[in-house]
């Protein structure tokens, strides 16, 4: 499955990045105040955005995922996640296993698949 796979590459680029997570943070709060941050922000955004909305609408036209999952939301609640998770490790990088946060997304998202198969 791709979403694995896109799984693993955040998983790898949190870890990559993880010294640079108070510049990240920063540049967050900074955006709505400048222009070219902004401008930036959301073009990562909206990539970001649009791989993981291209991966739901596939895995919900072949039946894997449930109607109810809207794709545009949901990717949006996974990013807004992945900044928090970001922010609690930043602050304090004992408290958080990234791994296990992103497991348990990946297990809701497997969950409503089970359930709509089983539905079906």
């Amino acid at each position: 499955m791709r979403l694995l796979g896109a799984l693993q590459a955040l998983q790898d680029s949190f870890e990559r990045a993880h010294d640079i997570l108070p510049v990240y943070l920063d540049t967050l709060v900074q955006a709505p105040r400048s222009d070219l941050l902004r401008e930036r922000v959301r073009a990562l955004m909206d990539e970001l955005r649009g791989f993981l909305v291209a991966q739901m609408k596939e895995m919900k036209a072949s039946g894997f995922l449930p109607a109810w999952i809207d794709p545009s939301a949901m990717s949006t609640l996974l990013l807004a996640a992945a900044d928090g998770v970001a922010l609690h490790s930043a602050i304090d990088p004992e408290s958080v296993d990234h791994h296990a946060v992103s497991g348990q997304a990946l297990q809701l998202l497997l969950a409503a698949a089970q359930n709509n198969a089983a539905q079906s």
